[in-house]
């Protein structure tokens, strides 16, 4: 037999080579763009998808409730959609935040319309970390009022729903109240802590004994051997200043004597602000042509060089903002959207007429939006001390024989759109865009300002404030026409009322503190009482009020003696 061969060695297999992963495919959108399809921004895309579905579902749920419980949650929906907004923009999703944005900001325009706008600042990452309403956001909460019926109704809802979202919102940064203004999500700050204020103004046995009196104690570089003085002269019993001073006594604010000071002409339609002086004698107006010019409203007839106005006085770069009678009827001050805080002497004679800038303040970087000083020389610091606030969000303290501040205090989220000065010269009350009133305490030194009041009740930006003769209460009015009241002692609420139709311009309180005038851009100018404002039931109706299509009052304030003097201006 032939020899056997040996079977060939077989090959071994090579084993096949793993295929390297499938890239994620690059997919075009219809404009031609490339869209990334990872795994990381298929969840971030569904968690956004998520955020955005539930807001939807819960906007759409308070707005299908019964009215009588749709009043109450609707104050939930800004809390929750300004958390949506900014956890979009955390995870990076601009795209679909702007959306969201533009889908539902135009449902709080209305209430919310510097909060709205805040939001619109932070629409990144980056903007997000130095945005200052984002940190407040983070660290206060809102506080929103819900009766027990629609507490149990927002319970049933985010348990049969599962909106976890809306849910960990809720749970994190908004507190329910059982009494308050409904329908309105307030905004807290957490870290204001309530310190005790001295109010009311000093008797004159206090200010005889200055170890009695908590005098503002400033250092040699501020300079206040005037503010120290101001404070420890002794109160003078309040005259009864212009037409009330022939022969009658003090009126009665809450059926009140009005004077009417109007700008007519050419000068009507660039009035920007109007003030009358505490005995009648002088009127001081702003144009928004920089200019300021100063009248005799009670000139005689036929004393035509003294009822004409003085010829425009100009100081500033810009428009004029606010005007202020500075301790009596000779020395007022402007401000300006310059920046600058000028001061008057309306008996230096000129050319035309009478008044002259005696010094310019400046006051600060951005527009200043307010000046006062107390306008009595009686008053503590008539006319040797101002307060300014401006667009750059703070406030500021001034001496009349300085251009520097006393004293600047912030913690504003927005522009201060109105000072005053408290009637015992220790504190100033300042109000905001931010829809906050702050209470300032003059008298720390070294270690900053004290904010020691934070008054929030207001839905919108607050325009003018002001302080009762007492020094107890405070009150604002805002865009939305609604008129605050507080109690500075306790910080608390104590009447919310919508006055105007429409931007509410001026508020001020009577010199006995029965009444605050209003006056906005409706035309109208009411007299309100403080007593049914704060006492419990439906909205009282206004004790006075008067309104006009052609005379819009750009400022309301009372003399010593309960005159109310409204300025503003005829159009014809």
């Amino acid at each position: 037999m032939p020899p056997r061969k040996k079977p060939a060695a077989r090959k071994k297999r090579k084993a096949p080579e793993p295929e390297p992963e499938a890239e994620p495919e690059a997919v075009e959108d219809n404009e031609g763009a490339v869209l990334d399809t990872s795994e990381a921004d298929l969840k971030a895309r569904f968690a956004s998808t998520k955020t955005a579905t539930e807001y939807a579902q819960f906007h759409g749920w308070v707005e299908r409730c019964l009215e009588a419980a749709r009043a109450d949650l609707s104050g939930a929906l800004f809390p929750v959609f300004a958390h949506c907004y900014c956890s979009l923009v955390d995870e990076g999703n601009t795209d679909e935040a702007s959306r969201f944005l533009e889908r539902w900001a135009p449902s709080h325009d209305d209430r919310y319309a510097s909060y709205v706008e805040s939001l619109r600042r932070a629409s990144s990452k980056a903007s997000s970390k130095r945005d200052p309403f984002r940190k407040r956001l983070a660290k206060s909460k809102f506080k929103v009022c819900l009766g027990k019926a629609a507490r149990d109704l927002l319970g049933d809802f985010l348990i049969r729903s599962e909106l976890t979202a809306v849910l960990r919102i809720l749970n994190n940064f908004v507190e329910v109240e059982e009494e308050g203004l409904k329908g309105v999500a307030r905004l807290v700050d957490e870290d204001v802590v309530l310190t005790e204020v001295a109010l009311g103004v000093p008797t004159r046995s206090e200010l005889e004994t200055p170890s009695g009196l908590n005098v503002p104690d400033f250092s040699t570089p501020y300079g206040a051997s005037l503010l120290r003085d101001a404070c420890r002269r002794p109160l003078q019993q309040a005259t009864e200043s212009g037409l009330v001073s022939r022969g009658r006594g003090p009126l009665d604010a809450l059926k009140p004597t009005v004077l009417g000071l109007c700008i007519v002409g050419g000068d009507a339609q660039r009035v920007s602000c109007v003030q009358g002086s505490d005995d009648t004698t002088r009127c001081i107006a702003g144009f928004a042509d920089s200019t300021v010019r100063i009248w005799r409203p009670d000139a005689v007839e036929d004393d035509d060089k003294n009822r004409r106005p003085s010829k425009p006085l100009a100081a500033h770069v810009g428009g004029v903002s606010s005007v202020s009678w500075a301790g009596g009827s000779r020395y007022a001050l402007s401000s300006g959207n310059d920046g600058a805080v000028v001061l008057w002497d309306a008996d230096a004679p000129n050319d035309e007429g009478e008044g002259a800038p005696l010094q310019r303040y400046a006051a600060h970087a951005d527009a200043c939006w307010s000046v006062h000083s107390p306008s009595s020389s009686d008053s503590l610091g008539g006319g040797r001390i101002f307060a300014t606030g401006g667009a750059d969000r703070t406030c500021r303290l001034f001496s009349t024989d300085r251009t520097r501040p006393l004293r600047i205090f912030a913690g504003h989220w927005s522009d201060v759109t109105s000072v005053k000065i408290h009637p015992n010269a220790h504190s100033i009350l300042s109000c905001s865009r931010d829809a906050t009133c702050r209470l300032w305490d003059v008298r720390v030194d070294g270690g900053g300002p004290l904010c020691a009041r934070v008054l929030d009740a207001a839905s919108s930006e607050l325009v003018r404030c002001d302080i009762s003769t007492d020094g107890a209460s405070a009150c604002a009015v805002s865009t939305n026409g609604m008129l605050h009241v507080w109690d500075l002692a306790s910080g608390k609420t104590t009447a919310s009322i919508e006055a105007h139709a429409g931007c509410a311009y001026a508020c001020a309180f009577s010199a006995c503190g029965a009444a605050i005038a209003t006056c906005g851009r409706d035309g109208s100018l009411k007299v309100w009482d403080v007593a049914l404002l704060q006492a419990k039931g439906p909205a009282p109706a206004p004790a006075f009020s008067s309104s006009t299509s052609d005379r819009p009052v750009l400022d309301v304030r009372w003399t010593p003696g309960n005159l109310l003097l409204a300025g503003g201006a005829l159009l014809e």
